[in-house]
């Protein structure tokens, strides 16, 4: 029996959320540091489906927010990906970098542009594909709460 191998687990899909409760969550953000923070990650999450470690990993020299967005990530088996966001998800990336860097006391365009010198865009089919179909994106206009209009 010691070199038998136990019968695999089956796995249980973990229901998604409905938009209601998605838009819930993000109207329940605040407009201070930990709002706008918890905003973007929120987002991220819900445009890109990034794993618990991918997300907590994350650096700024990882998140391209030119045309729609992208990040490039080292996912399960040190397998590099990239994955797709929208337009609202990289707003609200935007938001949360700007207010970190006036928090830290760094000027606001500096880590920005330093995102954007060291990346460069490949992927156009999955990034067209992303911005046509973005989760974040299809939300009700009750979602966006950056007090900024939302245009299309």
């Amino acid at each position: 029996m010691a070199n038998v191998d136990p019968p695999k687990l089956p796995k249980k899909i973990i229901p998604a959320l409905a938009v209601e409760q998605v838009t819930a969550l993000l109207a329940s953000s605040g407009k201070d540091f930990y709002g706008v923070r918890d905003r973007a990650i929120l987002l991220l999450l819900l445009d890109t489906d990034l794993r618990a470690a991918e997300l907590l990993s994350l650096t700024v020299a990882q998140v391209d927010t030119r045309a729609g967005g992208k990040l490039v990530v080292m996912g399960k088996g040190a397998k590099q990906r990239e994955v797709f966001f929208g337009p609202t998800t990289a707003t609200a990336l935007k938001d949360y970098v700007r207010r970190h860097g006036t928090t830290s006391g760094l000027p606001a365009h500096a880590t920005l542009a330093m995102t954007e010198r060291y990346l460069t865009l490949t992927g156009e089919d999955l990034a067209a594909a992303h911005k046509q179909h973005s989760p974040a994106d299809l939300l009700p206009a009750a979602a966006t709460t950056s007090g900024r209009k939302r245009l299309r």
